[in-house]
């Protein structure tokens, strides 16, 4: 973040996603063409003996975003409003768990979340994709998925295109999802 400091293009503001009037104000203030939401509850270990901050931030705050994005999304003009983007970050743990020998997970899988933190990835996915089909909306979709950096074997993530959804590798998902959002198009 220090590097950042003083860049006019960056605007670094301390929140919560579940506070609605602050998310709209944000929207109205700086009306971005693309928000990227990254914010969650993470680690197992802490979902285990605290589920109640991954139900409220992975989950009831996710809605609040969708709310509040939804809204400011109803409000653009309809150039703008198709060259808007969401992307919702996920995570793999949503699949459950691999074997030894098991295959690395793709976006077929089944969900089969093992603790509080993966149900809540999960709960916060599927709201994601009830916005985009209940509302019609053309900038919510599925979710990119990271891997843990321990995980021999990462799954693929995917991003929200104008004719279904793209495939990127892990590796590269932070670049290519920047390079995207700023193009409009998948990336390579």
């Amino acid at each position: 973040m220090a590097s950042l400091q003083g860049d006019a293009r960056h605007t670094f503001v301390r929140g919560d996603i579940g506070d609605s009037a602050l998310l709209t104000r944000l929207l109205t203030e700086h009306q971005p063409g693309a928000i990227v939401n990254f914010a969650a509850e993470s680690h197992v270990d802490r979902s285990i003996h605290g589920p109640g901050d991954f139900v409220q931030t992975n989950i009831v705050g996710t809605f609040h975003l969708l709310e509040a994005v939804r809204g400011y999304w109803d409000g653009l003009p309809s150039e703008a409003k198709a060259a808007f983007r969401f992307l919702h970050v996920s995570t793999d743990e949503v699949y459950g768990s691999l074997g030894p020998g098991d295959a690395a997970f793709t976006e077929a899988h089944r969900y089969e979340p093992n603790s509080p933190y993966s149900a809540s990835k999960a709960a916060s996915d599927h709201l994601v994709r009830a916005w985009h089909h209940t509302y019609e909306t053309s900038w919510a979709g599925s979710p990119p998925r990271y891997s843990s950096p321990a995980s021999a074997r990462p799954c693929s993530g995917t991003l929200p295109t104008r004719s279904g959804w793209r495939m990127c590798r892990v590796g590269r998902i932070g670049n290519g999802c920047r390079r995207s959002m700023q193009r409009r198009k998948p990336p390579e």
